[in-house]
């Protein structure tokens, strides 16, 4: 009887599509719906298509301002500017060697 070992499996709940897609915004400026569609495990564009429009309605996810088609759409946190001002001219230098 010494060689027993008790094994507790405890299941931890999986993140579902928002925290992944979440976490991913985290360290990207964007995402893309093929690009969630792969975080996530979702196969239909359609599906991911319906839950970044639910996203956006909670004003989880804006989308990012962009010239092109809808197929290219990007979103991106409410709070992340970076990719908004990626394309855009620089008109002041940003370091702080000419605060002087």
């Amino acid at each position: 009887m010494d060689d027993l070992v008790k094994l507790i499996l405890l299941n931890e709940k999986q993140p579902d599509a928002w925290e992944k897609v979440k976490h991913h915004l985290t360290s990207h400026n964007h995402i893309t719906n093929s690009e969630a569609r792969k975080i996530t495990g979702i196969v239909q564009t359609h599906t991911m298509s319906r839950l970044f429009k639910q996203w956006l309605d909670q004003s989880l996810l804006s989308k990012t301002e962009q010239e092109s088609s809808k197929k290219h759409t990007k979103y991106k946190l409410p709070n992340n500017p970076d990719l908004e001002l990626e394309n855009k001219p620089v008109l002041f230098a940003q370091d702080s060697a000419n605060k002087n």
